[in-house]
This record gives structure tokens, sequence and C-alpha cells, in this order.
């Protein structure tokens, strides 16, 4: 694949996450950038965070508590490599480095993956800039959520990792990123590939019902329907078939449609 590399914005960038824990305790919140700072003889971006938490999830939302915390310096080097240091610490810390490829084990000390392989590789527009998007599978097995990382941005479950391998992490369909003369926010999580041979077949759309097929190289997982705020309004799970009826019932209007196979995921907009 051979595109321009899109690097950060960190002037105008802006982060929103959703991050939960167990049924009892959940954030919301932006990560976003104010001005620079000089470490080391080099310079970062001051990432900051406001937001607000609340400790009683399953319950009305009453007792919310709002935050506005500095939560590091962050930079890009010249080798496509994003560098953080948590507030409060001297030394940084690799957070990505947009320079892999399909195949080879890696292994970042720094973030909570003790080794990893990309699965493969595509691309997506944000914010009008076409970005590699890098399919991360950790080692030894997989986390709750598919990962995917993108230049530019940082990755599907937020920019700072926070994965989830069991009851708690970002939530990956509320992550929306956005910039300056960006318009509004993209749900990183939905943003369809460039180019790519289209994985989802459709029969049937109407408010009642979906009829949907994939490529017969692929095996469904789930099939999952979000209206345009990356809310999940109805999931199927897969039995091993490469058709399926998504059972409907939803004012008409436009949403987002995204089928999981073994092999990867694609999402597209469909018009009940």
């Amino acid at each position: 694949m051979s595109q321009t590399y899109t690097p950060f914005d960190l002037d105008t960038s802006v982060w929103q996450e959703e991050y939960y824990s167990l049924s009892n305790y959940r954030e919301q919140y932006q990560n976003y950038v104010n001005g620079d700072t000089l470490i080391s003889g080099r310079t970062y971006a001051q990432l900051w965070q406001v937001g607000r938490t609340t400790f009683n999830f399953m319950s009305p939302v009453v007792n919310w508590i709002n935050s506005d915390i500095y939560m590091g310096a962050i930079r890009e080097d010249s080798s496509r490599r994003i560098w953080y240091i948590p507030t409060g610490q001297t030394a940084e810390r690799l957070l990505y480095d947009f320079n892999l490829s399909v195949g080879p084990t890696y292994s970042f000390k720094d973030i909570p993956l003790d080794s990893f392989v990309v699965k493969r590789i595509d691309s997506v527009e944000i914010c009008g800039s076409q970005r590699a998007r890098y399919y991360i599978e950790p080692l030894p097995g997989p986390f709750l959520d598919s990962i995917f990382w993108v230049e530019g941005i940082g990755n599907n479950q937020g920019l700072l990792h926070r994965y989830n391998y069991f009851e708690d992490g970002v939530i990956p369909f509320y992550n929306c990123y956005q910039q300056a003369n960006c318009g509004s926010c993209t749900l990183v999580n939905l943003t369809p590939p460039i180019s790519e041979t289209q994985l989802i077949q459709l029969s049937h759309v109407s408010p009642y019902g979906i009829d949907l097929t994939v490529l017969q190289t692929h095996v469904l997982t789930s099939v999952q329907l979000f209206d345009l705020q990356g809310k999940l309004l109805v999931q199927k799970t897969g039995r091993g078939e490469s058709t399926m009826r998504l059972s409907v019932a939803l004012p008409k209007g436009v949403y987002f449609l995204t089928a999981l196979t073994q092999s990867g995921q694609q999402s597209i907009k469909v018009r009940l």
C-alpha cells in the first residue's frame, strides 16, 4: 500500500472517549492538546483531559464528578513514532510506531501488549486525509474488542492505550476524533476502508429487516447495527454461516451496519 503518511495534529486534535470498569464505574472525557513544553531539549505537546466520572453505572446518573487534568507530554518524531511522558514521570514511552508490516511479531514494553502481530493494513479517510489502518492481534490471544491503529489518530479504543481483556476498557464504538476544519467528530471504529473489495452484499433492506451476505471466503461471527451517534441498536451472533437476516423495527433513516468475520470486519451505511 503506497500513500502519503498523515502525521498527528498536535495542535487542534480532540479525542472523545468513554471508559468503563465492571458495572459500577464509567468515565466520559476528551483528550486535547493545549500548548507546548520543552523536556530534555525536545518539544512536546501538552495533553489534557476534561471529563466526568460516575461510580453508579447501573443506576441513574446522579453523582458525576467533573475533572480537568494534565495527562502528560506527547510528541511525534521524524520516523513516524509517537512518544508519551505521563504526568509525574520523566521517561518517555513509545505509544505507536507506524512503520510496522504484516507478519513479524512486535513487542512494545511500554504498552499493555506483551507481543502482537499486524494481521492486515488498509486505508481509511478521516478529516479529509487518507490514513493507513493497522489491524492488531495481541499474542497469545485476542481482546474482547478488535483493535486497530490509525495513523495521525491513535487507535479505535482511544489515544492512550486502555485495552480491555475482560470487563473494563474504552468502548470502541463511542470513540471519535476531531480536529480543526474537520467538521463533526468522526467515529473511528465505523469508518469504512478505502478501495477495498466490498465484504457485505445487501439483498433486502427495510425498517423491519436486513438480509445480507458476506463473501464466500468469510464466515460471519456477528452483525451489528448502530445509529449515527455510535449507539449499538441490534446485534446478532453468527453460527458459521455467510448469510444472515437481521430483524429490526426502527424509524426510517441512515444507520451503520457492521459485519464481523474471522478475518476482519467492515462497516457500511444503510438507509432503512
